[in-house]
């Protein structure tokens, strides 16, 4: 075993075919600025994994790096790229917590987006996946980082999202108006 492929097995990458890696359905981000990404992917190459979920032998659920992995898919179809090109991806453990992986998912977006500058749909889409997985969290007793899920959702989202107390409240309440509505839309 050559040195990168040791350092791949300790850090748990892979390269994954293309093919094999599904969009996360649970991603309310939009994918801005794929153009100028794949750009520099063509340019510089992948410079960061993406992050996946094995679901089966040859199927991978795609949690964080949803703007490379699209950059990826439009330099393959203008041909920049090999129609089977394998993806530098990190597996995260297949028996991880559900809601663990989700907000995974949230916190790879907020290292690199402010809540505040999103679109007001996709800042509510956004809260209202959040606050769904913090209820399940503290129901179920799911662990982050070996601490409980608790806590006021409201502190637990301004803290997340690095927003006011005040701003995460008026959030959280756009989030249920618009849950309400889609509700009774479906009765």
């Amino acid at each position: 075993m050559n040195k990168d492929e040791h350092k791949r097995k300790k850090t748990n990458t892979k390269n994954i075919p293309i093919e094999e890696i599904k969009e996360n359905e649970n991603n309310n981000y939009d994918l801005v600025d794929i153009d100028k990404l794949a750009d520099s992917i063509d340019e510089l190459g992948l410079l960061q994994p993406v992050l996946v979920k094995q679901r089966d032998k040859y199927s991978y659920e795609l949690i964080a790096g949803h703007r490379r992995f699209n950059a990826i898919k439009k330099l393959i179809s203008e041909n920049r790229l090999p129609e089977d090109y394998e993806v530098l991806a990190k597996k995260v453990d297949e028996d991880e917590d559900e809601l663990v992986t989700r907000l995974k998912l949230h916190e790879t977006n907020l290292q690199t987006r402010s809540l505040l500058k999103m679109p007001e749909e996709e800042k509510i889409a956004i809260i209202d996946d959040y606050m769904d997985i913090l209820d399940k969290a503290k129901k179920q007793g799911v662990q982050i980082n070996g601490k409980p899920v608790k806590g006021k959702t409201r502190d637990l989202i301004a803290e997340r999202f690095g927003i006011s107390h005040y701003t995460a409240q008026k959030l959280i309440r756009k989030a249920k108006e618009q849950g309400g509505e889609e509700e009774g839309g479906k009765n």
